[in-house]
């Protein structure tokens, strides 16, 4: 009896994988009316978005900053040119106006020209 059911069992293990198949196309997105088939020949490529704008830089016109290297200080601070890594901006509390005779006093060694619209100090 075992050899009658043998090839049984072979064909219909046979008929099982030939009717599950194996792998299935993944499912395709509808066509929707702006698509290349529904509208004829049309570029599938779309541009580029563009980048915006860089910002201005802010503007010192009303007295509230002065330039300093590539940056900016506020009135009321000064610029120091021989700082590590390039010119930054510092601020004495002693000194309620930031000008260069108070800013000199204070930090002692060092040289103040008003210049830009603001103190910059140096290292003697």
């Amino acid at each position: 009896m075992l050899a009658r059911l043998a090839p049984r069992s072979i064909g219909l293990v046979a008929l099982m994988l030939v009717s599950c198949g194996g792998g299935t196309e993944p499912p395709r997105e509808p066509k929707s009316a702006e698509s290349p088939g529904a509208r004829g020949a049309r570029a599938e490529t779309s541009p580029e978005p563009a980048l915006p704008a860089p910002a201005p830089k802010p503007r010192c016109d009303d007295s509230t900053c002065f330039s300093c290297g590539e940056g900016l200080c506020p009135t009321g601070f000064y610029c120091d040119d021989g700082a590590k890594g390039g010119p930054a901006c510092g601020w004495v509390p002693s000194c309620s106006r930031a000008s260069c005779d108070c800013i000199a006093k204070a930090l002692g060694g060092v040289r103040c020209e008003t210049t830009g619209g603001g103190p910059h100090v140096t290292e003697k």
